[in-house]
């Protein structure tokens, strides 16, 4: 009204409209009120006839209670041009029992329904369903998880297909069906897969009974390509299921979800693990297929808690496989809490006198009958044991079976500090969690203050110690909770930013839950301080599962990591996964670990497609089997990173050496040519070798037997020549014949050894040096030189066992012997 009054009063140098935002110049004085009229008019008309943008918003934040940014993003999928339509459609729902929550949730995954007519679209079908047997509150859920089925044609599609199904199942099981994910087979209809998938069954030998159940509870199975299908029936066939029985039912059911395969492998490798063979694990599976569904972590967990902590076999599970699918927290270990206080207490002697079947498989009412009031006289409290109430009330149960002792550590620290804190004078009061110091003589007498008044200071001084982080709090956690030196937390502070400890220490308990040691934990903090301030329960636990579903053990894991921690920034998903995935098509599973000790989360952080898989294809294209790429990935990770034109320039160069690429001997070559200073090594050391009196031509033919004989530092070559040369008397040359010497440990191998051949020299039991072969003395395993050299002499040399093992000098047992010693003896 003002803005007209003012349109029309005098004039308007800027004039804003509230709804289109737009500006209006010039002179529209009373002389020109024909034109004034007009555009008013004009401009009047359009701001009707034009809806607002965020109108669609609005309507769907105010009316169907979408968070902001739901809206924007579905408004992107309907334009709103009145909200009459829309209002009838929510009021329609309303009515049939939708609460405000289902709405929201329908209208946001389906927000074309909006602008549908209610009465000739939606009720017609909402009408069906209900005449289907489904009450309102099943409706409800069913159509708020799944509205795309209300956008279906009711007479082409929604009628023929249940049309279809209740021939299959009764009125009851069709809305258990309905529940239980049918829906998908409304959207697909039932001729294209689900039809021809039940005559499969029935030519199988399949009774309707069994189809029923397949499809009340199952129903995504049967939607399955009739020819992948047949494939997975004719599977559990051959596994010796048999077709009438139910338990086939969830045999197909395991073996038709996407990835089953990979699912098989996994879990069955977990298995194995725990000592079961490939037949316990088929045998698992047949008594019950679910065992082979269920997470590889879970399986872990429940093993873990039954063989390790609760000490029954492995074999006792796979006679009862159910109990892998038991909920660990809610089942197992209450039962197995009150069967650890039966044996404390005497009334159970050993564990393998319980039943594991009979523990868990019981319904609770059997269960407390048989364990629980069977005893209560003798253990009043073991019901609460059960419940949770008194978790354990001997010591060592509780430490071994219920709280970590770092907890119970925590907790007398605690309570120790507050006890201290209320006590007296706080000038240097440390806090457990915190690590900070409260600065200043606070007096909490209850003399000078009354207990309310001491109770509100304390109360604001913790407040204060959490809720005020000190400039050089970061320094201070780094050294008191991750063990950094002062200097290594000053550096290490300037990477991370730490507003408060309780993410830090979320992160510090999640890598000892996972067997971190203090050490590493340690080194990983200092290598990655920023690892402190991610969500452990979003990014790092994630990537810890994945990794132990890999196959690699805590104790490896956490080495691993510690060495390599940026490999936990790598996004789980856009690049760990798929360089593993693409590894794993390479691997074994069992050398994936040892990918990993050897250098390969450079690999996981660069990742494959740069330049690993062109180089792998490098070799293929050379003749290299997939065995030998296989021993070069997982112990020469680091050689695969290189850049593809380098890298196929050193297997050129290995080629025209005369390597055959069919020969695991090629993989060494290619890994001693790859480092990063291969040519300034291949020249010093090929010096160093010149000068004990090797050709060029011996230098090449000795990495051509063991190419490592090159990647060796001068000073190992040094030693190694000066001490069989020099102080042994063997030739060079024949050194150069067996070059894999130059690799073996001087202190460890060469020098005891060659301890033992001078007292057999010394003592004419050996003639000379040359009569000793330096690869048979050098290259066997102990045992093979023991006893060779060692056990055949011991009559003639009691000591010989003692001059091996360095606690007898060759000098001693020279000087023990006199005269009988007529050869030379060699001192070392």
């Amino acid at each position: 009204m003002a803005a007209l009054f003012n349109l029309k009063a005098g004039r308007l140098g800027c004039s804003l409209f509230s709804k289109a935002k737009r500006f209006v110049l010039g002179d529209v004085k009373p002389p020109h009120c024909t034109l004034q009229r007009l555009i008013l008019r004009r401009h009047l008309a359009s701001e009707i006839s034009e809806t607002q943008p965020n109108f669609t918003v609005n309507y769907l934040i105010n009316s169907c209670g979408l968070s902001p940014k739901g809206a924007i993003s579905t408004s992107k999928r309907v334009k709103l041009r009145s909200q009459e339509r829309a209002d009838s459609v929510l009021a329609l729902l309303r009515n049939h029992g939708f609460s405000a929550t289902q709405i929201s949730k329908l209208v946001r995954s389906c927000p074309q329904l909006l602008v549908t007519k209610p009465e000739k679209t939606l009720l017609p079908k909402l009408e069906f369903f209900t005449s289907l047997g489904a009450s309102k509150d099943d409706l409800t859920k069913f159509l708020a998880c799944n509205p795309a089925v209300l956008g279906m044609s009711l007479q082409e599609r929604i009628k023929p297909t249940c049309h279809f199904l209740r021939k299959q199942l009764s009125e009851k099981k069709l809305v258990v069906f309905l529940k239980r994910g049918g829906p998908r087979i409304f959207l697909e209809g039932h001729s294209k897969n689900v039809a021809p998938n039940i005559e499969i069954l029935r030519e199988s030998g399949m009774p309707q009974s069994c189809i029923s159940l397949l499809l009340v509870h199952y129903p995504s199975s049967l939607i399955r390509k009739p020819e992948n299908f047949g494939k997975v029936v004719d599977e559990v066939k051959q596994m010796g299921f048999r077709m009438e029985k139910t338990i086939s039912v969830a045999a197909i059911k395991a073996l038709c979800s996407s990835n089953s395969k990979s699912i098989w492998n996994r879990n069955s490798e977990v298995y194995k693990r725990w000592g079961w063979s490939e037949n316990d694990v088929l045998s698992a599976f047949k008594r019950f297929p679910q065992c082979m569904t269920t997470s590889e972590k879970k399986i872990m967990q429940v093993m873990e808690f039954l063989v390790n902590k609760m000490e029954w076999p492995a074999g006792v599970i796979n006679k009862y496989p159910i109990i892998v699918l038991l909920s660990l927290e809610k089942r197992i270990m209450p039962r197995c809490s009150v069967i650890k206080v039966l044996m404390v207490k005497g009334f159970i002697k050993e564990i393998e006198n319980v039943s594991l079947f009979s523990v868990m498989c019981p319904v609770e009412k059997c269960f407390l009958a048989k364990f629980v009031a069977r005893y209560i006289d003798e253990v009043p409290a073991l019901l609460s044991v059960y419940q949770g109430k008194k978790i354990c009330w001997r010591l060592e149960i509780l430490l071994a079976y219920v709280v970590p002792w770092f907890k119970i550590c925590e907790l007398l620290s605690t309570w120790i500090g507050l006890f201290n804190l209320k006590a007296g004078r706080l000038g240097y009061a440390l806090f457990p969690k915190t690590k900070r110091y409260a600065v200043g003589f606070v007096d909490l007498n209850p003399s000078h203050f009354d207990p309310s008044l001491q109770s509100l200071i304390l109360c604001r001084l913790l407040a204060s110690e959490i809720s005020e982080p000190q400039p050089n709090f970061a320094a201070n956690y780094l050294v008191n909770s991750c063990g950094l030196s002062p200097e290594g937390a000053v550096s290490a502070s300037k990477r991370v930013k730490l507003r408060s400890p309780e993410r830090a220490d979320s992160v510090m308990a999640l890598l000892r839950n996972r067997g971190f040691s203090a050490t590493q934990i340690s080194k990983l903090v200092r290598l990655c301080p920023q690892l402190l301030v991610t969500n452990p329960e979003k990014t790092l636990l994630p990537k810890l599962e994945f990794f132990t579903s890999l196959g690699a053990s805590k104790y490896d894991l956490a080495k691993i990591i510690a060495s390599s921690p940026a490999v936990l920034s790598v996004s789980l998903q856009k690049r760990i996964k798929p360089t593993c995935h693409f590894l794993m098509n390479l691997l074994p599973k069992k050398n994936f670990v040892v990918f990993l000790k050897n250098g390969g989360t450079r690999i996981l952080l660069e990742g494959h497609s740069k330049n690993v898989a062109p180089n792998i294809e490098i070799l293929g294209e050379l003749g290299m089997p997939r065995s030998c790429i296989s021993l070069l990935l997982a112990h020469f990770p680091s050689s695969l990173t290189r850049n593809p034109e380098n890298f196929g320039t050193v297997v050129d160069e290995v080629k025209q050496m005369g390597f055959d690429m069919e020969k695991s001997v090629s993989v060494s070559a290619i890994k001693a040519l790859c480092s990063s200073n291969s040519k300034s090594i291949w020249s010093r050391n090929c010096e160093a070798y010149k000068r004990w009196g090797w050709s060029e031509d011996d230098v090449l033919s000795a990495f051509k037997r063991f190419p490592q004989c090159m990647t060796k530092s001068e000073k190992k070559i040094m030693q190694v020549m000066e001490f069989l040369v020099n102080k042994m008397g063997w030739p060079a040359g024949v050194i150069n014949k067996y070059p894999i010497i130059v690799a073996l440990s001087l202190e460890k191998r060469i020098i005891p050894r060659c301890s033992v051949v001078e007292v057999l020299i010394s003592k004419g039991l050996i003639k000379e040096i040359q009569n000793v072969n330096l690869y048979s003395l050098l290259k066997p395993v102990e045992k093979s030189f023991l006893k060779r050299f060692v056990a055949r002499y011991t009559d003639e040399v009691p000591q010989l066992l003692s001059v091996y093992q360095g606690r007898v000098k060759v000098e001693d047992l020279q000087n023990d012997s006199g005269s009988q010693c007529s050869p030379k003896v060699i001192s070392l």
